[in-house]
């Protein structure tokens, strides 16, 4: 593995080599070799680094990994009725109702597995109608998980046969996974999800890409009444933007199961045995890296753990020789695996991929401008044009194509 990998570590901590060598025991000479790649530094040696640093193997029976969100597109393809049958094992043919919808037409619902289409593939615009987009809720990936079982197949062999089937015209764009963190005998054992809020002003929460952190949540201040527990919201804090390609959610899962079932949180713990959930949402290139590596053979939970291990670091104050040290319940959860930091792989460039996402998201917002424009006799789309500037890429972009055409001027 790399040496910067070592440096980051201990940058986190803001260590210097002399510093981390007391701590671990290690030549400073040795450290500063292995940080500039002239000594390799192998993957246990660096675990036997960070276990100087109360770094604890994760417990994998305090938590249950599930998909909770899927969507994904199929290019060329436009028969609904082919992919619902063959792929979900679903016999009826639904009369599909109209949606615009990521400016599709139709949709068909097979419970909460949606199937998006067209009514025909001709497009006057030049629009991709050959194409269909299917997604699954929450709801949806337990409904196709019954399916699954009952053909004895496992998640990694459904995305394959869309693989095998569609090569690269299938493109996951959008992938949720949530982590159930199981409630212990004594609850005072598990992660409090309130101590991440303090830790966040102690700068206790570490992370290389994240820019954000909020929450919501409250409550009475009886804390002695056991109804007031009863009428809390619950906490969730958010780390990242909803915008960004990877975004983490974590709450207290056991409030919400408890009003959804009309009993109390008392009751939630006891009968589900679920305490927090912690969500992490892949989108666009993320999503599409994230599959890339099951694809190739990693298994969902542990690719997920390491991912968490990458983005999110909680520390709980200092040793007795003043070095910060990681907290041990959140380690429990999701410790001491190689950390992974998904790296994307974007679509290739092109005009019809702008042309397509224009017509998706903003052809409503424009429409209606130039309506605006029409009825007031305003000039609103020429500002809109002038306030644009053309990017480095743009500009080699449309070099080449007039290369193309044989007119460079």
């Amino acid at each position: 593995m790399e040496g910067k990998e070592l440096k980051d570590f201990r940058n986190e901590r803001k260590m210097t080599r002399k510093e981390l060598s007391i701590k671990t025991g290690i030549p400073v000479s040795t450290i500063k070799a292995y940080e500039n790649g002239y000594r390799t530094l192998k993957k246990e040696d660096f675990l036997e680094i960070k276990n100087h640093f109360s770094l604890k193997k994760c417990d994998t029976e305090l938590t249950r990994y599930m998909i909770d969100y899927f969507r994904f597109t199929l290019h060329k393809e436009n028969d609904v009725y082919y992919v619902a049958k063959e792929f979900f094992g679903f016999d009826i043919m639904l009369n599909p109702e109209t949606t615009s919808f990521m400016k599709y037409e139709l949709l068909y619902r097979y419970g909460d597995i949606w199937f998006f289409g067209f009514n025909s593939s001709y497009s006057e615009n030049g629009e991709d109608k050959n194409r269909i987009t299917v997604q699954l809720s929450g709801q949806g990936c337990r409904q196709l998980e019954m399916y699954l079982e009952s053909k004895n197949i496992t998640w990694i062999d459904f995305i394959k046969r869309f693989q095998k089937r569609y090569g690269d015209n299938f493109s996951v764009t959008r992938i949720d996974i949530a982590v159930d963190e199981m409630a212990r005998e004594d609850t005072k054992e598990n992660f409090d999800l309130s101590t991440l809020v303090t830790r966040y002003y102690k700068q206790d929460i570490v992370s290389p890409y994240l820019k954000s952190f909020s929450f919501v949540g409250g409550g009475g201040f009886d804390f002695e009444n056991p109804m007031e527990t009863e009428n809390r919201q619950g906490l969730s804090i958010y780390l990242g933007s909803r915008q960004s390609e990877m975004y983490f959610n974590f709450y207290e899962k056991r409030y919400e199961i408890a009003k959804k079932e009309g009993i109390s949180v008392l009751d939630s713990v006891r009968l589900f045995g679920i305490w927090n959930r912690y969500e992490v949402r892949f989108s666009q290139g993320k999503a599409r890296s994230f599959i890339s590596e099951v694809l190739a053979g990693a298994e969902i939970a542990e690719l997920t753990r390491s991912i968490f291990q990458g983005a999110i670091q909680i520390y709980d104050g200092t040793d007795e020789h003043g070095f910060r040290k990681f907290d041990s319940k959140w380690q429990e959860l999701f410790g001491n695996n190689e950390a992974i930091r998904l790296s994307v792989s974007p679509e290739p460039y092109s005009v019809d991929r702008t042309i397509r996402w224009l017509v998706e998201r903003v052809s409503n917002s424009l429409l209606f401008v130039s309506e605006i424009d029409r009825l007031f006799l305003q000039e609103n789309m020429k500002k809109i044009m002038e306030a644009g500037e053309l990017t480095s890429r743009q500009r080699k972009e449309l070099e080449l194509l007039q290369s193309q055409l044989g007119r460079v001027g």
